[in-house]
């Protein structure tokens, strides 16, 4: 049985770098049910690293994503 991943990543983010999950996507995707959603300027805490302000895209992106598998 596949579980369905969501992996949300910011461009920003220095512990899950962009750069590597990039790399890997397409890897990744050939063994998960897996959306993966990148959001520019954000770290890995869910601030924006430009503006230290919560990024509120987050929330709906998980909604959304919970709406389609559930």
């Amino acid at each position: 049985m596949q579980v369905p991943l969501l992996i949300i990543n910011g461009t920003q983010d220095l512990k899950t770098p962009y750069e590597l999950l990039k790399e890997k996507e397409n890897q990744l995707k050939q063994k998960k049910d897996l959306e993966i959603v990148y959001i520019e300027n954000m770290g890995h805490e869910l601030y924006r690293s430009d503006t230290g302000v919560f990024e509120d895209s987050v929330i709906d992106q998980i909604v959304n994503w919970l709406k389609k598998v559930l």
